[in-house]
């Protein structure tokens, strides 16, 4: 191979390995997301079984105001977690999203590479044909 394509060859393994990098980020962000996420889940499921619980027990007829004023101090603090889980979860959605424009950035950057290593290639070997060409012409011309 030529020098240049020894040169684009360091380069591109740089690239690849950006995009590596770039891609290891995003499943750290969405890692953290997703730990979020399952935590807001859980927090909902609780949220919606004290909801069952209090239809259950307003349907039954038991109305103690102590019981039902415990129940929504626990519902009050199940929404406020869920608020702050919201809060935590957003920015979390934007690093996600940077993080993958990120690994789009560096994909692309990387295909680039390959397809001018793919021409710097191909008119290498156009070249080298063209050369054998001229030579088996010389060569004919030769003989007669």
């Amino acid at each position: 191979m030529t020098k240049n394509s020894f040169r684009l060859e360091k380069l591109l393994k740089l690239r690849l390995a950006v995009r590596d990098q770039c891609q290891s980020r995003l499943a750290g962000a969405i890692r953290a997301q997703q730990v979020v996420v399952a935590k807001a889940v859980k927090v909902k499921k609780e949220f919606d079984e004290a909801n069952r619980h209090s239809r259950v027990n307003s349907q039954i007829g038991e109305l103690e105001v102590a019981s039902l004023t415990s129940l929504n101090q626990y519902k009050s603090q199940l929404t406020t977690k869920l608020q702050e889980l919201e809060e935590e979860r957003k920015p979390l959605d934007e690093e996600v999203e940077a993080r993958r424009g990120e690994v789009v950035e560096a994909d692309r950057e990387l295909r680039t590479l390959k397809k001018l290593r793919e021409r710097i290639e191909a008119r290498s070997q156009q070249q080298e044909r063209n050369k054998d060409g001229k030579e088996l012409q010389e060569i004919a011309l030769q003989r007669y």
